[in-house]
């Protein structure tokens, strides 16, 4: 049942007025009312009102207009989640065989971007270690100093606008932006080489049309694997801060893959990581994306085990709650 479909239950009578995105509807809003100021685009199933600015698609109608949890939101839609992740949509042995999944081959930045990444990602590591507030941003998140050397966290002062051709990712097109804010590397697992560098703006705020995370340009296009080593069962989540803390906590208990994105998938050294692991631990943010993504991983690595945080929407949450993420995890992998 689409949102179209749902509004009609709720007694709005949306009218089609244009072919826009496969169909546009309007009717009043069932937050604010009005005449025509709520939108339903029926193809791409999401609605947007102009009043409220409430929008989104049918799991956030129902938390919306009529109260539900996310967690029912999508038991009322069918969706899997983690308290009911096996939706009957095919064996999951016929969703094997008709996958055609096979991890690409990601290619090392160049000698170029590597040496001005290293240059940069120093400066960033010198300009935190003397900036109070920036080391602030990170122990609130109960980062500890020992961590902050160990992965090589920095704080960028200020936001850069460089000439591509000095980090070797060409001359021409819009300059290489860098914004103001905390600096997360990634090394590789096996050469230990700096391939990808990415920053969490300290400017963003609810609503920013940019990221919250930017990956600088011409960083490997590959998770961030921490404390990679074979013989340990992998905990895969979103964020690389969230993969670091749980280094901190329990790096003698496992390793931590971070994928950047929900709908990121692993490289060929990913995949060989995952494959060899003696346990795979999905940990996606609590969110539709990390719920959609969980029926693919599932149907990639069968052994896979769901296992969300106890509490809040990622393991970072969960330890700034008060969970001892080691005693989680050391539950989960007995």
């Amino acid at each position: 049942m689409g949102i179209l479909d749902i509004a009609r239950e709720d007694g709005l009578e949306p009218k089609k007025v244009a072919a826009t995105k496969g169909g546009e509807y309007h009717s009043p809003c069932p937050a604010c009312g009005g005449k025509d100021r709520f939108i339903i685009w029926d193809k791409l199933n999401r609605y947007m009102c102009r009043q409220c600015n409430k929008k989104g698609d049918e799991i956030q109608y129902y938390k919306d207009f009529r109260g539900l949890s996310y967690v029912e939101a999508c038991q009322k839609i069918g969706n899997e989640l983690r308290d009911n992740p096996f939706v009957k949509r095919g064996s999951l042995q016929e969703e094997r065989l008709a996958s055609c999944f096979e991890p690409r081959i990601a290619k090392m930045p160049s000698l170029k971007w590597r040496l001005a990444a290293v240059s940069f990602s120093q400066y960033c590591y010198e300009q935190l270690k003397k900036t109070r507030f920036a080391l602030d941003l990170f122990q609130k998140r109960g980062f500890s100093e020992q961590t902050i050397d160990q992965f090589h966290l920095g704080w960028n002062p200020n936001t850069l606008w460089l000439e591509r051709e000095r980090w070797g990712i060409g001359s021409e097109g819009k300059k290489l932006w860098i914004p103001k804010g905390l600096l997360i590397p990634t090394y590789d697992c096996t050469t230990r080489e700096l391939v990808k560098l990415k920053i969490r703006r300290s400017d963003w705020y609810d609503g920013d049309t940019l990221p919250k995370y930017v990956e600088i340009s011409g960083s490997m296009q590959t998770p961030s694997v921490y404390g990679g080593a074979e013989g340990k069962p992998v905990f895969v989540v979103e964020s690389e801060l969230d993969a670091i803390l749980l280094q901190q906590c329990a790096g003698d208990l496992c390793c931590s893959m971070a994928l950047g994105g929900a709908s990121k998938r692993p490289d060929a050294v990913a995949h060989q990581l995952l494959v060899n692991a003696p346990a795979i631990v999905f940990s996606l943010d609590v969110d539709h994306a990390g719920a959609l993504a969980y029926r693919w991983w599932r149907r990639e690595y069968p052994r896979m085990k769901l296992c969300p945080p106890p509490i809040g929407k990622s393991p970072g949450d969960a330890f700034l709650k008060g969970i001892d993420l080691k005693v989680w995890i050391g539950f989960v992998l007995s």
